[in-house]
């Protein structure tokens, strides 16, 4: 009773020679050798006391206890069992039992035994002690705490009860606390592995993983090869993201327990963040059933445990398996409803489903329960784009950079929707940084080259879709997009190969088809572009691009006329509206009903027909300009314009073929916005030429009055008129000089269409040998007021045609007469007045004040300034200041886009000067 329990077991061993085998001295040796920890000593004595005195309570009492301290649980149960027979309602015994009942996993039945013993006993630490730990293995864990504070306040300080406590404050998310006394118990038990195995826990969930690492740590050298601690420290060092040291934690402690659910599911989750997502997959589903039923191995072990299944849908995800991905997440959400990363997976794997209705409602809800996460804005803004809302997307891509800068995922997909929105210069900037976060990723090169491309950087572009090609060989929109490209750069064979290519990987793709089909054009296999063609328009029937190139690119070419109108009556059908379509079907039309007369005047294998005087037949005169009369004639049932030259020149045969040659060159010009020379004749003095007749007079009938042109013909006309005087600067060789541009000289036919006449007759009647053409001293041509002010002093040059160009622009934008009572000097006063008040602050609206275009029908004036901004150029006294008309067409066409008119563009111009030159060869001679 007095604690020495080495002299007591003195006294009993000498008693027990005294009196050997004496039940009493047997009993208490026993007790004391339990004392002493010597359970074993202990047991042969009790059982050799149970021998003499069977059915003894207080031997059958301690041998429980002493059975309980060797782990033979069952045997203990026994003894206290016949005990509590022998002394119903003891303390002790009650208290032994509960607490080997709770070693065998019967908590229910031992809570019951500490439950009377509490009530015999009320207070005692030991009881609360044991009973806190039932009630916290039955998860009553505010029980638990009530018993545990108790037993605290009876025994301060006591290991066990503290890191019950402790263990019971972690199941209530109450970590601080917990750590509290499980620092204390680590003061009282120092390097106690259970309790640094508690500690360690109780960091990670404090997200101090750097402190649970240590923890554990120790434990491992205190506990090598325990898997519970192996575990723990796999997951601590995932956490702080060393996947190679977690996985190898994890592999030993799936060795020394095997299938454990928490271990495969964390070795799982390490292998997805290593890329090893076969392997995850092999740790999350059962081995040979998982391709069949989609059991996983966790799954088995811990079946609708919502983090295993939220790791195998994020795992089939990186897999592809975006329905078994599905299936997975919805079981989670099942479980675990409303939970923000559970519906941030869903909707991406949504997505990727193509159910972007579905993903944006999934991400919707996670948005609203963790507003601003960055993941969460940047899969939103990918749906969003998906779903054609680029202005909604940007904004979301816009939000997750600002929480995440320079993330290239987000850069990426931002640079996608910029160029959506048809701002590639801001798109390139985002795809350049992305680039540089993650060089050489697909999506972004790929993405970039289209931008480029709208960019009209074909050469960047060609060389991201090379990176592209390197690193995906064989893939079909890269083969499909850089075959475009190079057709761009006009490296047509090098894009007949990659579009052959891409035919051959995926047959009958019609995007293929239509763009080989242009480049087959290009190389003039007009049969195999109308070949691949004719298949694009039986897989996408209707299909605008598909219609035009059948009409422009190849019927046409292959003089196939009338499928070339049925394919642009129907493009009419399809989009009545468009300008393009519009402009395209009068011109094909008028090409068909009024030109194919003058298309026949042309001679076998020749570009210019010679006419006898006796043919001409002259009709009303037209009118005079400064280089002659005109009439209106008829030559074999066709309506010509012929015009008598006032010819200044000699008479002798050099002179006869020096403008025979002249004329030649001249009706070599093909241009839609050229007057077409058909031929010459000359007799003695007089020199004619022979031009194709245009319906609708002058442009200076049509400027003011009853039969004033509207704003959007006006400026169609003055598109017209810039691109005929461009191709005479820009594509003739030698480079031509009109020198006489006004309304007069300028004609339009039943359309509108502006034709440019008398080009080139300065050089025929007045010009010299150089390349570009200059006055001679004899003459000045020109009509005052157009004309540049460097012609008076014989310096003419393309600039000269600029400046006429700009006067001309200023007159029918602002649609006031340029003379005041038939005096042209009034033109240059206006001019000079409107480029002083220019400057002022309401120039333009003062200029706008003296004009009549409130008369004209559809006048815009915001547009009407942008045009005039651009003749002030046009007509700056010093020519270098003045731009290239190839130049001021790039203005006026960039205005007229924005507009949302088209004039006849590049395609027709390419498709109508290819059939000028092969009038000579396709037709014969009448």
């Amino acid at each position: 009773m007095l604690h020495d329990y080495q002299g007591a077991l003195e006294d009993l061993d000498k008693a027990d020679v005294l009196e050997p085998n004496d039940a009493f001295t047997l009993r208490a040796r026993g007790e004391v050798k339990r004392m002493l920890h010597n359970y074993q000593g202990a047991l042969e004595d009790l059982d050799k006391a149970d021998v003499l005195e069977p059915n003894n309570a207080f031997t059958l009492r301690v041998r429980g206890d002493i059975k309980k301290m060797l782990h033979d649980y069952q045997g203990a149960l026994e003894d206290l069992d016949k005990a509590n027979v022998l002394e119903p309602n003891d303390a002790f015994i009650l208290r032994a039992r509960g607490e080997v009942k709770r070693m065998l996993d019967d908590y229910q039945g031992a809570l019951e035994d500490l439950d009377k013993a509490n009530v015999l006993e009320p207070n005692n630490a030991v009881i609360l002690r044991c009973r806190g730990e039932v009630k916290r293995m039955l998860h009553n864990y505010p029980g638990a705490l009530e018993d545990l504070d108790k037993a605290d306040v009876l025994e301060p300080n006591d290991a066990f009860t503290l890191k019950a406590r402790g263990e019971v404050k972690r199941m209530l998310h109450n970590y601080q606390r917990a750590l509290e006394d499980l620092h204390k118990v680590n003061v009282l038990e120092p390097n106690n592995a259970l309790t640094l195995r508690h500690r360690g826990k109780v960091k990670r969930m404090l997200d101090d993983y750097q402190g649970a690492l240590e923890d554990l740590d120790k434990v491992g050298v205190l506990e090598p090869n325990d898997a519970f601690t192996l575990r723990r420290r796999g997951e601590v060092k995932r956490m702080l993201n060393d996947f190679q040291g977690a996985l190898e934690d994890l592999d030993k402690a799936d060795v020394l327990k095997p299938n454990d659910a928490f271990t495969l599911r964390a070795r799982g989750e390490v292998k997805r963040m290593l890329d090893d997502f076969q392997g995850a997959l092999e740790d999350l589903f059962h081995p040979g059933t998982w391709e069949c039923v989609n059991l996983d191995k966790a799954g088995v072990l811990e079946p609708n445990d919502a983090f295993t299944l939220k790791a195998c849908g994020e795992v089939k995800r990186m897999l592809h398996n975006y329905q078994g991905a599905l299936e997975d997440l919805d079981k989670v959400d099942v479980l675990e409803p409303n939970n923000a990363v559970t519906l941030r997976f869903r909707g991406e794997v949504k997505r990727m489903l193509d159910d972007y209705q579905g993903a944006l409602e999934d991400l919707d809800k996670a948005d609203v329960l963790e507003p601003n996460d960055a993941f969460t804005l940047r899969a939103r803004g990918e749906v969003k784009t998906m779903l054609d809302d680029y202005q909604k997307a940007l904004q979301d891509l816009d939000k997750a950079n600002v929480l995440e800068p320079n993330d290239e995922f987000t850069l990426s997909v931002r640079g996608k929707v910029k160029w959506m929105l048809n701002d590639f210069q801001g798109a390139l900037k985002d795809l350049d940084k992305a680039n540089v976060l993650k060089p050489n990723d697909v999506v972004t090169l790929r993405c970039r080259a289209q931008v480029k491309r709208m960019l009209d950087d074909y050469q960047g572009a060609l060389e991201d879709l090379d990176k592209v090609d390197a690193l995906e060989p064989n893939n079909v929109i890269t083969l499909k997009r850089r075959g475009d490209v190079k057709r761009m750069l006009h490296n047509c064979p090098g894009a007949l190969e990659d579009l052959d290519k891409a035919d051959v990987l995926e047959p009958n793709n019609a995007i293929v088809l239509r763009r080989r089909g242009e480049v087959k054009r290009m190389l003039d296999d007009y049969q195999g572009a109308l070949e691949d063609l004719d298949k694009a328009n039986v897989l996408e029937p209707n299909d605008a691009f598909t219609l035009r190139a059948l009409y422009a690119h190849t019927n046409w070419s292959l003089n196939k006329y009338q499928a070339a109108v049925e394919a642009i009556d129907k493009l009419h059908f399809l989009k009545p509206n468009d300008d393009f379509t519009l402009e395209t079907r009068k011109w094909l039309k008028w090409m068909l009903d009024e030109y194919q007369p003058i298309i026949e005047l042309l001679p076998f294998n020749s570009s210019i027909q010679s006419f006898t005087y006796d043919e001409l037949n002259f009709g009303q005169c037209l009118g005079k300009g400064a280089y002659g009369e005109v009439y209106q004639s008829y030559w074999k049932g066709i309506t010509i314009a012929v015009k008598v030259l006032e010819w200044s020149g000699h008479h002798n045969e050099g002179a006869k073929k020096s403008f025979i040659s002249e004329v030649n060159t001249l009706g070599s010009i093909q241009h839609i916005n050229l007057v077409r020379l058909v031929g010459y004749c000359i007799k003695g003095l007089k020199h004619i030429l022979v031009y194709e007749y245009i319906s609708n007079s002058s442009l200076d009938k049509w400027l003011n009055g009853d039969n004033c042109l509207n704003w959007d013909k006006r400026i169609c006309i003055i598109i017209g008129v810039a691109q005929g005087l461009a191709h005479l600067h820009h594509k003739c060789d030698p480079t031509i000089v009109h020198l006489d541009i006004k309304p007069g000289n300028i004609l339009l036919d039943k359309d509108y269409t502006p034709k440019l006449a008398d080009f080139g007759l300065a050089k025929i009647l007045h010009g010299k040998d150089e390349n570009v053409i200059t006055l001679a001293s004899t003459s000045t041509p020109g009509t005052s007021g157009y004309m540049a002010p460097e012609i008076c002093s014989n310096q003419a040059s393309t600039k000269s045609d600029v400046y006429s160009f700009g006067v001309l622009l200023i007159q029918l934008v602002n649609g006031s007469p340029l003379t005041l009572n038939g005096d042209e000097i009034f033109i240059r006063h206006f001019i000079q007045w409107v480029q002083e008040v220019q400057q002022e602050e309401d120039g333009f609206q003062q200029i706008f004040d003296v004009a009549i275009n409130n008369s004209i029908v559809g006048f815009d004036r915001n547009e009407a300034k942008l045009f005039l901004q651009i003749s002030l150029q046009c007509i700056k006294e010093d020519p270098n200041q003045r731009p290239e008309m190839q130049k001021v067409l790039q203005l006026l066409e960039g205005l007229n886009k924005k507009k949302g008119l088209q004039y006849i563009p590049t395609l027709i111009q390419e498709s109508f000067n290819t059939l000028l030159k092969r009038f000579g060869s396709t037709f014969k001679r009448m």
